[in-house]
């Protein structure tokens, strides 16, 4: 008997060995706040910042391009997913790269256009979409000019139009001829930086870039719309000079939603109280009326996790139900990307930090949509309990979306996340596999575990009822028999008294969704059913073994009664309830 118990003692050993290497580990599909996304897959791994762009070409198929190896041995590398987001090929090239940044992939009817600075200069490369061959070597697109941004857009009939300007200490700002990336450059703005293009359906460029010298806090952003694409000199017409005093700021990027052309940037304070922070603000223009444009406006989001979706109108792009905006909450948004294919209203994905379980803040990723000049509607993507930053987003010609972003891996560098709304992704990511209820299950009764392990704090929720029931004696006599009126008050001023203490203790308690610490998406639909159901059903359990163990034995005894039910009850709540009391520190 001795050995079967050390036996059955030892066992917890490996279960919580178990658990814990379960909860360690690096999800490879993960669960999105976004009904209409459904879930993530890990598809690679990087160790360099840098978003990760993504190419469609005409018949689905999905291409990533991303930077291996390290940021002081890195080179190109390109996934192509088919539509399960399973890897098709998966190639790196040989070419050095110094200081990698500002990756981009685009189709353009015939190969894949790959993008890329290093060491301060542009660089074009050309694969084909079936093998991942390069069609040449990659070509220095800047000559001796020294790069900082680029913006690279494709006109209705496949040719690209690209646009690169130096650093703030070294500006200035050309074009290279449309469908020629070799030819010579054109001198757009001798001290211009961070251009930002997009073409219309009707084969207009539109063009935003700014001047910011070191010295300034006062940047000045320019708008020009150049008709068929050919730049033509003097169209640019100063549209806002905000003050940014001494904030850092990333931007203008311009998008188009068919009927307006929209600026973004960003402002980061580098001193100050609000140093680390960061705001987006947004002005939109009819196209080509630089004359007509709004007010500066700032973006703001919801805080909370907890949702109101709602379904869609439609007309939009087909990402599934989404929160409508205006919404106060919060106004931290940065790394913004915005989504460059021409659609009925304007997506942009971006980084934020929001409340992440109890009291808890971590960053995620989120997407806006605009119509008509406005914000009108908001989606959580990511709901991680790590870092989620620098996305990309894109929509295909059916309004599918599709995104990537990092998330900070366990060892080190990041993971690359990919989703998508399109129904055949979805419907390839849903299903619940052997690996997910291997994860799952190990990770919820991790903290069922890690909540009864606070179990000897519902000590403390018994003192008010003791006390209660030591003022309520006189009305109760000798008599312990449920019967008697007294017992019943005595016992109803108790548990009321037990309740108030665990929901002084626990603030929140009736606002957390329970489970949701552990399963990453709970339908909106069973919040209430499960905030109203689960306190109820663990005080009914509690109720009937301190009943059983006591009157149900001809045991009639409140105060071992009180003292059954506060343990079952403290040891089930606690167990259900516990990420409340853990993420308060």
């Amino acid at each position: 008997m001795k050995t079967f118990r050390r036996l059955l003692y030892l066992g917890w050993l490996p279960l919580l060995g178990l658990t814990l290497s379960a909860c360690a580990g690096t999800a490879e599909r993960v669960w999105l706040n976004a009904p209409g996304w459904n879930r993530a897959r890990l598809v690679a791994s990087t160790q360099v910042v840098d978003p990760v762009s993504m190419a469609l070409d005409d018949e689905g198929g999905i291409y990533l391009f991303l930077i291996g190896g390290e940021r002081e041995a890195a080179y190109p590398r390109v996934m192509a997913l088919n539509r399960r987001a399973e890897v098709i090929w998966d190639r790196s090239y040989e070419a050095a790269l110094k200081w990698p940044d500002q990756s981009q992939i685009l189709w353009d009817g015939q190969a894949l256009q790959l993008f890329w600075l290093s060491n301060e200069g542009l660089y074009n490369a050309q694969l084909q979409a079936a093998t991942g061959d390069l069609s040449g070597p990659p070509v220095l697109l800047s000559g001796e000019n020294r790069v900082a941004s680029y913006a690279v857009a494709e006109d209705p009939g496949g040719s690209m139009s690209i646009w690169y300007a130096g650093p703030q200490d070294s500006p200035g700002l050309y074009t290279l001829p449309p469908g020629d990336p070799t030819g010579d450059a054109t001198l757009v703005d001798s001290i211009g930086m961070g251009p930002s293009i997009g073409y219309d359906d009707a084969g207009t460029l539109h063009a935003s870039w700014m001047h910011y010298p070191p010295e300034e806090d006062h940047p000045k952003f320019y708008y020009a719309a150049y008709e068929d694409g050919l730049y033509v000199p003097g169209q640019e017409t100063k549209v806002l000079e905000p003050f940014v005093g001494t904030a850092r700021v990333y931007g203008p990027l311009l998008g188009l939603d068919g009927q307006q052309v929209y600026l973004l940037w960003t402002v980061m304070p580098r001193i100050g109280p609000r140093a680390g922070m960061a705001t987006t603000h947004y002005l939109h223009l009819p196209p080509g009326q630089p004359a007509s444009a709004s007010p500066d406006r700032q973006l703001s989001i919801p805080y909370t996790y907890h949702l109101p979706y709602q379904a869609a109108l439609p007309g939009g792009l087909e990402a599934g139900p989404r929160v409508p905006l205006p919404y106060r909450g919060t106004d931290y948004i940065s790394a913004v990307a915005i989504d460059r294919a021409l659609a009925p209203e304007l997506v942009i994905a971006f980084h934020t930090k929001l409340e992440y379980l109890r009291r808890k803040e971590q960053g995620q990723v989120s997407t806006v949509f605009f119509q008509g000049g406005a914000p009108v509607a908001y989606q959580q993507i990511s709901f991680s309990p790590g870092s989620s930053d620098y996305p990309a987003i894109l929509s295909d010609k059916a309004g599918h979306l599709y995104a990537t972003w990092l998330e900070g891996a366990v060892s080190s560098g990041y993971n690359v996340y990919f989703a998508s709304t399109a129904p055949d992704i979805r419907d390839a990511l849903s299903r619940l596999t052997l690996n997910d209820i291997g994860q799952l299950g190990p990770e919820m009764l991790f903290g069922l575990l890690g909540g009864v392990m606070l179990a000897p704090l519902a000590l403390i929720w018994v003192v008010a009822p003791l006390v209660i029931l030591g003022l309520t004696s006189l009305i109760r006599r000798t008599d312990d028999r449920f019967t008697s009126l007294g017992v019943i008050l005595s016992l109803a001023l108790a548990l009321v008294a037990y309740w108030a203490s665990k929901l002084a203790f626990m603030p929140g308690i009736e606002d957390y969704v329970p489970f949701s610490a552990w399963l990453p998406f709970i339908p909106p639909s069973l919040n209430l059913t499960l905030r109203l159901g689960v306190p109820l059903l663990v005080a009914v359990l509690a109720l009937g073994i301190a009943w059983r163990s006591t009157y149900g034995r001809d045991r009639p005894s409140i105060l071992f009664f009180l003292l059954m039910y506060v343990m079952i009850d403290g040891v089930f709540t606690l167990a259900v309830y516990g990420p409340i009391f853990y993420a308060a520190f």
